[in-house]
């Protein structure tokens, strides 16, 4: 499921074909054995990172008032609003306006998950995202009774127990000691559920965070490999690949391989296709294989305005002029950033000089020298 589908069925106003559609996938992740599938969790989790598909989620609600599955979409989008709101800052660093937008959001989404799953109980795309916006809106009572909700439908659910997992870190008020236990816990049900034995690694992952931050990628080589010898962990690749490409001495290549299985293992999106589109590019020296990476996060995420960039600058590069100008200044219509919007001016300054088109390149550089000014205040 894509938004682009959501949408089609919406303007069709094919609302009970899509309903059944869920349902479908829904009751997929209760089948035994390889009939099994977690497609439900694949299909509402695009709702979080796509900020443009709130219109067609509010007709689908209104058109179908009863939908669970219009609420668990709904609930969906505005988790991803909420972390949008807050931003990736530490906590220090989110602004009162910031967290009291993210904290709007968060009960929102609550109150519409809460729905979803008072409608249909096994809904766990909802239950998870309770668990997520309990930690996020600081209400751990909110996360314990959906863990413990979530587990009464299923107790081998991996986003379920991944939701949970993350919750114990200790940057949000948990400890490693509480995640090495979980940890142990769920080692014992991955013989009947095996996507449960990829959770051993997070308690790792968040160890090497904080060597990542110090800076020393040797601890966070120690940490991770030897997962990695057990089981391809999504996380241990996205987490090794972007240092390693660009900024552990003779380890870019070590670092290309890590995005690639990251790619080819998880969902985390920018984090792999972004660096790795970039690292084919200026790394291998594969234009055409970084583009296929790049175009393919925009088509997953088209508010991804770094791959956009990158898009732009590759056709530049290549000395495709009037190509990389239409990539910028897409970019330039919605990017804020001041570091983004440094960048795609620049370089949609050289890109009209690649056209000679003066009058451009001098309405562009004093548009870059008003910004830079403005910043400079």
């Amino acid at each position: 499921m894509t938004v682009a589908e959501t949408k089609d069925y919406v303007a069709r106003k094919r609302f009970d074909a899509l309903d059944a559609r869920l349902a479908n996938d829904l009751q997929r992740h209760f089948e035994r054995g390889d009939a099994r599938s977690e497609v439900i969790h694949r299909d509402l989790d695009v709702f979080s990172k796509n900020d443009d598909a709130g219109d067609a989620i509010r007709t689908w609600r209104r058109e179908r008032p009863n939908s669970a599955f219009a609420y668990a979409a709904e609930a969906s989008f505005l988790t991803g609003e909420a972390w949008r709101a807050r931003g990736s800052e530490s906590s220090d660093k989110v602004s009162s306006k910031q967290f009291d937008q993210m904290q709007r959001l968060a009960g929102l989404a609550i109150e519409a998950a809460e729905t979803a799953v008072r409608i249909e109980p096994k809904l766990l795309p909802s239950w998870r995202n309770l668990i997520e916006l309990g930690q996020l809106d600081n209400q751990p009572d909110v996360s314990r009774w959906a863990f413990e909700s979530a587990v009464a439908v299923d107790p081998g659910c991996y986003h379920v127990n991944r939701a949970w997992m993350l919750s114990l870190r200790p940057g949000w008020g948990g400890s490693y000691e509480a995640m090495d236990a979980f940890a142990t816990k769920l080692a014992k049900q991955a013989k009947d559920r095996p996507l449960l034995a990829l959770l051993a690694v997070l308690p790792d992952w968040d160890r090497a965070i904080d060597a990542r931050d110090e800076n020393d990628f040797v601890q966070m080589a120690r940490l991770l490999k030897p997962h990695l010898m057990q089981l391809p962990s999504p996380e241990a690749f996205e987490l090794l690949g972007p240092p390693f490409s660009d900024r552990v001495v003779d380890g870019q290549w070590e670092g290309i391989a890590y995005l690639l299985e990251g790619v080819r293992f998880g969902d985390c999106g920018a984090c792999t296709q972004d660096p790795l589109g970039d690292n084919l590019t200026h790394i291998a020296g594969d234009a055409a294989w970084g583009m296929i990476h790049l175009k393919r996060q925009v088509i997953d995420n088209a508010d991804d305005l770094t791959a956009r960039f990158l898009i732009g600058q590759s056709h530049y590069e290549q000395a495709q002029f009037h190509q990389a100008i239409a990539d910028l200044q897409l970019v330039l219509a919605r990017a804020t950033g001041k570091r983004l919007r440094h960048d795609s001016l620049s370089l949609l300054i050289a890109s009209y000089k690649g056209v000679g088109d003066s009058a451009n390149v001098q309405r562009y550089t004093d548009q870059l020298t008003r910004e830079s000014e403005h910043s400079d205040r």
